[in-house]
């Protein structure tokens, strides 16, 4: 079986709002109720950052629910795939480029593997900020 890789900026689902910014990419995607989003990998690393529905991802042998305030992290190749429950979903991703996470890994930062954050005051100060963009 072959995985998708997607290309620094590309996305599933419909991509609102894109920006780049030097080696950044700010995106704001949406998805339709009971959308699937197929196995697939990164070439970047990205944060998503949950702004509205709820969806579940599976990535190995984990299943993690993102709701709004919800902050994941996945590293560049991570192979994973989604399912949107039952209501329209948006997420805000920054991607950041392997330069970059070079530059994060030199000053001590690991950013190798999978995460999962839930930031209640991170969520509002973000959802502004998108709103800007």
């Amino acid at each position: 079986m072959v995985i998708e890789r997607l290309r620094p900026g590309s996305f599933h689902g419909c991509i609102t709002k894109s920006l780049r910014v030097a080696d950044f990419i700010l995106t704001e995607s949406a998805f339709d109720p009971h959308s699937r989003l197929p196995r697939h990998a990164h070439e970047n690393s990205y944060f998503c950052f949950g702004l509205q529905g709820v969806y579940t991802e599976r990535y190995g042998s984990r299943e993690v629910v993102c709701r709004p305030s919800a902050l994941t992290f996945r590293a560049s190749g991570q192979t994973h795939e989604a399912i949107v429950h039952g209501a329209d979903t948006r997420v805000f991703m920054l991607e950041i480029s392997s330069r970059w996470i070079e530059k994060l890994r030199a000053d001590s930062l690991a950013l190798r593997i999978t995460s999962e954050f839930w930031w209640r005051c991170f969520a509002s100060a973000m959802c502004e900020t998108v709103s800007r963009v």
